[in-house]
């Protein structure tokens, strides 16, 4: 138990800063008007799927580790929950590659621009996250287990393959067919208008970051595909193991949050213009506690 306690408190201290570093991002571009942006709407919605799904996580490993009992109901609503909020993270990803899309290919279409459209897409993203999920609620495959996390067992095999494949694989899926469709329109009109080379970097660019943000998250699924082919075919006794998918999940937040500060330029110029600022503050405040203490020596020189 105490592996398990080690495991609790570093998953606690990961999701605190990745959390911290979700809000920080959504309250530099709420408070910023330069950074006010359809595509940037759609970054804080995947900042609040990540919270929610950090949220929901972290009091499954509670239960867990302080060996709750409660209900089956209970456990599918958490497993539900838990599965939404992944749901959300990945398929935000998608939403955000075909507003690129919209902008990049269908930019004649200016309703397909505006802010309005994009908040269907997020509403649209939050249902097909609901819907994707309702197996976990309509089947019984979710129970209680004192000694297991509440998700659909690796024995489930076509749960679980339906699963992997609608959370993990159709989003990739997505991803790749629109980038490949934003990069072949970019070359193609790259190569026909030349004033346009500057707005096609500058897009190209953009995706770059974007897919290795998004391969991060992807990463991410690994270790749970891993231990649940492993779960499938013998019983996995060793509860560091068996809980590692679960705590290196939001590791690969930090890293998708830094990276998303790092390499978005509009982003990165705020928050480096923050800093300076703070750090100008932080000097004068320390410029103007010299003066004062060097005059109070020389008066009491004085006299």
């Amino acid at each position: 138990m105490t592996d398990v306690k080690i495991l609790f408190i570093i998953y606690i201290i990961a999701v605190s800063i990745s959390i911290l570093l979700c809000l920080f991002i959504m309250l530099l571009i709420a408070f910023t008007k330069t950074l006010h942006s359809p595509i940037n709407l759609l970054l804080c919605n995947t900042c609040l799927a990540i919270i929610f799904y950090f949220i929901t996580v972290m009091i499954k490993i509670f239960l867990f580790y302080m060996q709750y009992t409660y209900s089956h109901w209970w456990c599918r609503i958490l497993a539900y929950l838990d599965s939404v909020f992944l749901n959300m993270i990945y398929y935000s990803f998608v939403i955000q590659a075909l507003s690129r899309l919209f902008i990049i290919v269908f930019h004649r279409h200016r309703h397909l621009l505006k802010y309005k459209f994009h908040i269907i897409l997020i509403i649209f993203q939050i249902l097909i996250s609901c819907l994707i999920s309702l197996s976990i609620l309509v089947t019984e495959d979710v129970v209680f287990r004192s000694s297991l996390i509440c998700w659909v067992p690796p024995t489930k095999v076509i749960h679980k393959s339906y699963l992997f494949i609608s959370t993990y694989f159709a989003p990739v899926f997505i991803v790749i067919i629109v980038y490949g469709i934003i990069y072949y329109r970019v070359i193609q009109s790259s190569t026909t208008v030349r004033h346009s080379t500057h707005i096609t970097k500058r897009d190209l660019e953009l995706i770059k970051y974007i897919l290795i943000l998004f391969i991060i998250f992807i990463l991410s699924g690994v270790p749970t595909l891993i231990i649940s082919i492993v779960m499938a075919k013998r019983e996995v006794r060793s509860r560091v193991v068996y809980l590692f998918p679960v705590v290196s999940a939001p590791f690969v937040g930090i890293i998708e949050k830094i990276c998303l500060i790092y390499l978005n330029k509009e982003i990165r110029k705020e928050t480096k213009k923050l800093l300076s600022q703070l750090h100008l503050i932080r000097r004068s405040k320390y410029v103007t506690v010299i003066p004062s203490s060097a005059t109070r020596a020389a008066n009491i020189a004085v006299h």
